[in-house]
């Protein structure tokens, strides 16, 4: 049986493979200056990754399933939440 785009297989990839993207731009001196400006950093991980290489990681997830998504949503890892709501932001701008 073929994958569909919907399916949670797929959806599982793009997210691993988003994950990834954003672990391999992972920077630890920047992720010490993000725990010092954040008010609350005890409940926030950071990888150090600044918002416009967020951006152009999220512009290759537009497809991405709202479950994986959500998945990102609820993650500890502040880079990783900015990430779905980036591609949410991309998603919807192109809506109706």
């Amino acid at each position: 049986m073929a994958k569909q785009p919907g399916d949670a297989t797929i959806g599982d990839e793009m997210l691993a493979q988003a994950r990834a993207e954003l672990k391999l731009e992972a920077n630890v001196e920047k992720a010490a200056d993000f725990r010092w400006f954040f008010k609350y950093p005890e409940n926030d991980a950071f990888l150090g990754v600044r918002v416009p290489v967020i951006r152009r990681i999220a512009k290759g997830y537009g497809a991405m399933p709202l479950r994986q998504l959500d998945s990102l949503l609820k993650s500890g890892i502040h880079e990783e939440r900015s990430l779905a709501h980036a591609t949410l932001r991309s998603k919807f701008a192109r809506g109706t």
